[in-house]
């Protein structure tokens, strides 16, 4: 609310506005590394990990990238953009996921957008779940008689 009513100088605006830039270029590939290192199990993943996951990945990766270019073109936005906010900060595996995607793609200036975006499709997950049990279910039960 401060800053909104400019109840912060600008020139305490502008250095928190320098740091931030500071820490994100200077420290985002330590944390990436330290936090992958910390937070994942490779054995689980090497575990998982076969030909039939990667294409999947793969396919949901890809379809939110293209889907969300597609619609972000139609409302007016940058399709490239749009592919890299909408679609792959929401696919990831949430605040390290929308780090790494933002590194990757050198648009580390909206971080709080990719947070929003992974929020709301977490919000959505159960709903579409239950649709999609719903379609499941109907569908096998008029298959069997």
């Amino acid at each position: 609310m401060a800053k909104i009513f400019n109840l912060i100088p600008k020139s305490i605006v502008d250095g928190a506005s320098q740091w931030y830039q500071f820490v994100a270029k200077t420290f985002t590939l330590a944390l990436l590394f330290g936090i992958g290192v910390a937070y994942t199990d490779l054995n689980a993943v090497l575990a998982a990990l076969s030909i039939q996951y990667v294409l999947i990945v793969g396919a949901v990766v890809l379809g939110a990238a293209i889907g969300a270019g597609i619609m972000g073109k139609f409302v007016g936005f940058y399709p490239i953009e749009s592919a890299i906010t909408a679609g792959l900060c929401m696919a990831n595996m949430g605040g390290t996921g929308d780090v790494a995607v933002l590194s990757a793609s050198k648009i580390n200036g909206i971080n709080a957008l990719c947070s929003n975006c992974f929020k709301v499709r977490r919000s959505f997950d159960p709903f579409i779940g239950r649709i999609a049990h719903s379609f499941i279910f109907i569908s096998l039960s008029r298959g069997s008689h």
